[in-house]
């Protein structure tokens, strides 16, 4: 017999809860080398499920691992602004040279080099 809920929905923290283990079962799977079609076809959903679920499952950060070191933070952080700051030298460069006096136009010259770099 099937359990009805108020509103007939089930509770909100149980799908959530649900699907949390549902991710973790997909990213098991995934982490032991099993391609997405197989994962798909042995718990019997969509491949779009399955990168469904993986998508979610990267977008919340939950199973990155925490093993950068305040070093290797600091490392990081300099080599980008290292290319921050050559982008900005280019930048610079270029507005010298063609000489943009508005806004949108300074706007869309960093933004290119920004891409580039």
């Amino acid at each position: 017999m099937k359990r009805t809920f108020k509103g007939g929905r089930r509770p909100l923290l149980k799908l959530k809860v649900k699907g949390m283990v549902r991710r973790n079962e997909i990213v098991s799977l995934i982490a032991q080398g099993m391609p997405v079609l197989e994962v798909a076809k042995k718990l019997g959903i969509s491949k779009y499920c399955v990168r469904r679920h993986m998508h979610v499952a990267l977008a919340a950060g939950e199973h990155f691992p925490s093993n950068l070191t305040p070093e290797a933070v600091a490392e990081l952080r300099t080599i980008e602004a290292e290319g921050l700051s050559q982008v900005k030298a280019k930048l610079h460069a270029a507005l010298q040279e063609v000489k943009v006096d508005n806004a949108v136009g300074v706007a869309r010259l960093g933004e290119s080099y920004a891409k580039i770099s």
